[in-house]
């Protein structure tokens, strides 16, 4: 049955077509390509993103980290400050010290209620009742500035603190003592992208850390990091641990540049763009039980959107279906206990998306580009003094917009946007078999032309003013 419902009586629909997602839609939505060529309409519905960006208090629309505290306010993480949204308005946070570093790459929040802040440029800063803290003790140095990852493990007065640097290792934090770990540690690089805490059935945690040259894990008990075979020693930048119905376990794990791998039985398995991953540089990880459809995996890339994993189909969701921006930075699922039950995309240079069940979808009747963030502008003027706009995007290339008519930049752009697989006419100011070159060579499979004698023959006619 197609989950369509009809507009309430006494409302008008607004621009395009207003649908009601069932929940099956929003958790099993076909990859994006099939949402544009799919025979039923809800199918093509783009996905009822909320995006939030700077106009609606933001501080910035690069997101890095989601978390939500103990109180279930949402803190994100942005390249100007924090910001914490109680489900109605967001407050920006900024740093101690901002003129030094207002760049926040991850966040903490500490089992005591404390929030913790990973900077770019200058440590760690921790909140406890609203007061802003230093770490005692901490390291100087430029190697322990910037700040990556940051998990918390044990409980009570046996917490202790795991900050991952940019430069210097792994800082371990208890009792008011840092420890520094690095390459003497076992590490098998200094450089630390991601941390991750493991629970080990029967009781204590594996402490997973992924560096620039692939990951290390601390057993419960080891005075030292060992290496993990079976991986190439890659840039690591994501972790995760999920355990089926059954209990059994399984580690995610993202590279940035390798995919995805999984462990699971000891045995490790690489996903690719083979396999159906939109891209191999896999940026953050997530669980998901969106929709009570059974333990799923979302996982953010840069460049390809937004994927998710049920079983082995990997559906992709990028700015054709939705998404504010192809680079994805952070992911976070907040199920029915916690809240509302919703997943958050922070993405880069296209604020911070968020997907609701049981929300509206919009079904526009006439096919529209995507929207992608713009990431620079020119204007030039051409011999003739006709002025020509130029607009560079985050993932959509580069746009030219000028009197009217196709260009190479809007065809490449076009094919880029749908891939292979659909068919992309040039029409408008095509006078020349040189033109129709161009267009072929940019990715044009039709030509609109009204000269098309003159083309095949060769005549050259006067240029056309419009």
């Amino acid at each position: 049955m197609s989950p369509l419902a009809a507009t309430p009586r006494g409302r008008r629909a607004g621009p395009g077509l207003t649908l009601l997602a069932a929940l099956a839609v929003v958790t099993a939505a076909p990859d994006a390509l099939a949402i544009m060529t799919s025979k039923d309409a809800a199918e093509r519905a783009a996905l009822p993103f909320r995006v939030f960006t700077d106009a609606d208090g933001l501080p910035h629309n690069t997101v890095h980290a989601i978390r939500l505290d103990r109180a279930g306010v949402l803190w994100i993480a942005t390249q100007d400050g924090a910001a914490a949204y109680d489900g109605r308005t967001w407050r920006a946070v900024d740093m101690p010290e901002r003129a030094r570093s207002n760049f926040v790459r991850s966040i903490l929040p500490g089992s005591d209620g404390s929030m913790w802040f990973a900077t770019q440029a200058n440590g760690v800063h921790r909140l406890i009742d609203g007061v802003w803290g230093r770490l005692p003790g901490y390291p100087a140095g430029r190697d322990f500035t910037r700040v990556n990852a940051l998990i918390e493990t044990g409980d009570g007065g046996d917490r202790v603190f795991w900050i991952g640097t940019h430069d210097g290792g792994v800082l371990r934090y208890a009792a008011g003592r840092f420890d520094i770990l690095a390459e003497d540690a076992g590490l098998p690089a200094r450089r630390v992208w991601a941390l991750h805490a493991e629970p080990v059935p029967g009781g204590g945690t594996t402490v997973w850390v992924g560096t620039e040259s692939g990951p290390a894990r601390l057993t419960p008990g080891a005075a030292r990091f060992e290496p993990v075979a079976g991986l190439p020693r890659v840039s690591v930048n994501s972790f995760l641990t999920t355990a089926a119905p059954d209990g059994q376990r399984t580690l995610w794990v993202g590279t940035y540049g390798a995919g995805l791998a999984r462990l699971r039985d000891d045995t490790w398995r690489v996903f690719t763009r083979a396999d159906g991953l939109p891209s191999e540089f896999v940026t953050s990880l997530a669980g998901s039980r969106f929709g009570g459809g059974g333990t799923g995996l979302w996982i953010g890339t840069d460049g390809g959107g937004l994927a998710r994993f049920e079983g082995d189909r990997l559906l992709t969701i990028d700015v054709r279906a939705g998404l504010p921006a192809n680079a994805v930075y952070s992911v976070c699922e907040i199920g029915a206990a916690e809240g509302t039950p919703s997943l958050w995309v922070g993405t880069r240079n296209g604020g911070l998306a968020r997907l609701t069940e049981g929300a509206w979808r919009r079904v526009r009747p006439v096919a529209a580009a995507p929207s992608v963030p713009v990431t620079g502008f020119a204007e030039t003027v051409d011999p003739d003094g006709t002025p020509v706009y130029w607009l560079g995007t985050d993932g959509g290339g580069l746009a030219r917009l000028d009197r009217g008519g196709a260009t190479v930049f809007d065809v490449a752009l076009m094919r880029e946007t749908v891939g292979p697989k659909m068919g992309v006419k040039a029409a408008g100011g095509i006078r020349t078999a040189e033109d129709v070159n161009e267009m072929i060579a940019a990715g044009a499979t039709r030509i609109g032309a009204s000269a098309g004698v003159k083309i095949v023959t060769g005549e050259r006619g006067p240029r056309e003013q419009y």
